[in-house]
């Protein structure tokens, strides 16, 4: 494929289907899947994708991105699972030991 305005890292997309019920999806990238595990340890309302390259993204319900990190970065995640997922925050650091 070739970069263009609608494909800019010219790589093949795949369109997931989009999120239903309330639940969030979680692109992962990072690397041993720590993203996921952090949200699988959390709350069953998200669906945890891994993905081969790009960032790792946290989409929430209404198809709009909460979150994304770069490469293994985790950073900001509980805060956006914490915002847009209502999840207790204290739950969420517990398992924050996946890092």
């Amino acid at each position: 494929m070739q970069k263009n305005a609608n494909n800019p890292t010219g790589r093949k997309a795949y369109i997931i289907t989009g999120p239903t019920s309330g639940t969030g999806v979680l692109l992962d990238a990072s690397i041993e899947e720590k993203a996921s595990r952090l949200v699988a340890t959390s709350t069953q309302r998200i669906r945890c994708v891994g993905v081969d390259a790009g960032p790792s993204m946290l989409i929430r319900p209404d198809t709009c991105i909460a979150w994304a990190g770069e490469e293994n970065n985790i950073d900001g995640l509980v805060d956006a699972l914490c915002r847009w997922f209502v999840l207790s925050n204290r739950a969420l650091l517990h398992n924050k030991k996946v890092r």
